[in-house]
């Protein structure tokens, strides 16, 4: 399928129906007012810590059901109506996001604390921020290999099938997917942050929480999708 294609297919698959952009949005709008809540006491902020997280959960859930339905050949939104699968797969998508974060941060780090003053520290500090910059772009080809392996989790962590998936997709398509998860994720992270205290900037934030980051979102993950979906069915 052409790039071209793809756009419009995900564009289309994205406005078929308002209900998961609704129900997107609402999610995405509870968690920026929960991120805002202040802690009166420490049973309520308990409280909206687990439900914050419950809803990142179930929002990473439904994601990861897009590409894996679109892998499948499936051209309708899924439904939300397994809530305990939906937050048990966001879970797991939200702990592999966090181990290839957290590896990419602990060498990105290493680089940094070296000191710039001989030839052999400069190869150093090089060959560190290369591993870093290839655990972050692996990162984003994990979750459609394991959508690619029957939800084998293992399969999100062997960076062996990841590089032969981008081989197979060429570098056109790696570069977009590597652009869409990164855009995807700036998504989600500003979707739980205020833009500002000024009424004007809350109905702001309300309006793209709750209508354009869930389009956005949609349609960035069934492109994903199309992407590992070009793999399997060529």
């Amino acid at each position: 399928m052409k790039f071209r294609s793809q756009i419009y297919d995900a564009l289309k698959y994205t406005l078929r129906d308002w209900k998961p952009i609704i129900l997107l949005g609402l999610i995405l709008y509870i968690l920026s007012v929960l991120n805002n809540v202040n802690e009166v006491e420490t049973i309520i902020g308990i409280a909206v810590l687990i439900l914050t997280i419950a809803l990142l959960f179930l929002e990473e859930g439904y994601r990861y059901q897009i590409i894996k339905e679109t892998i499948k050949g499936n051209n309708n939104p899924p439904s939300f109506e397994n809530l305990k699968k939906l937050i048990i797969e966001g879970f797991l998508e939200s702990f592999t996001i966090s181990v290839y974060l957290t590896a990419t941060y602990i060498f990105i780090s290493s680089a940094n604390k070296i000191e710039l003053i001989s030839h052999v520290q400069y190869i150093h500090w090089f060959i560190l921020v290369i591993i870093s910059m290839a655990i972050y772009f692996l990162s984003f080809g994990a979750v459609i290999n394991k959508a690619l392996h029957d939800d084998k989790f293992i399969s999100a962590f062997n960076l062996i099938e990841i590089g032969r998936l981008y081989l197979k997709i060429g570098l056109k398509r790696t570069i977009l997917l590597i652009i869409i998860g990164t855009v995807s994720i700036n998504f989600i992270i500003t979707s739980v942050i205020e833009l500002g205290i000024y009424d004007f900037a809350q109905y702001l934030d309300f309006i793209i929480n709750f209508i354009v980051n869930p389009i956005l979102i949609l349609f960035l993950t069934r492109l994903s999708g199309l992407i590992g979906k070009e793999v399997t069915y060529g």
